[in-house]
């Protein structure tokens, strides 16, 4: 599935202060890199990124898919 986020919904579900990261390179490198390298690093899920604007940030598009279990052969 596709999750579409609006940049005003991603502030307020990650807690994060609306002037911290007006530069989208810094919330990029410092928040949503790390985080998603978590994630795809320590969970079954895998989450791929994009955010669409025309002249500014509006949207945030997270695709969350679940990694191939492999099966074990003892």
């Amino acid at each position: 599935p596709i999750l579409k986020l609006s940049k005003e919904e991603f502030i307020r579900l990650t807690g994060l202060d609306r002037d911290s990261y007006e530069n989208i390179h810094d919330l990029q490198k410092r928040v949503i890199k790390p985080a998603i390298a978590q994630i795809n690093e320590k969970t079954n899920l895998n989450i791929e990124y994009m955010f669409l604007g025309k002249n500014k940030l509006e949207n945030f598009y997270f695709k969350i898919t679940e990694k191939e279990k492999l099966n074990v052969i003892s």
